[in-house]
């Protein structure tokens, strides 16, 4: 899905969001584009008796620079897992 995109010009080191200690943790990695760049969240499921469906992260952003474009969610994480789902922002040309 996201081969359309182009090439990936640079991708970061993952970022911790969370302690490990928490119910769920999420590391991040940003994958450059020519005019996007792709947030690659890893989710790991630590709660037992408990699986996440259609898992995604929301951004909220007031910066003229990007605009959230598009999500890729994990479709299930049961306990235990780690799956990754996307957020894409798109550079504003204007």
């Amino acid at each position: 899905e996201l081969a359309s995109l182009g090439r990936v010009f640079r991708s970061s080191q993952p970022v911790e969001l969370t302690e490990d200690e928490t119910e769920y943790v999420v590391r991040c990695i940003k994958h450059i584009f020519a005019d996007h760049v792709v947030l690659q969240f890893t989710v790991q499921n630590t709660i037992e008796d408990q699986r996440l469906d259609n898992v995604t992260v929301a951004i909220d952003t007031d910066s003229a620079l990007f605009t959230a474009s598009g999500e890729i969610a994990a479709e299930s994480i049961k306990y235990g897992d780690t799956q990754n789902c996307f957020t894409v922002l798109e550079r504003n040309t204007d």
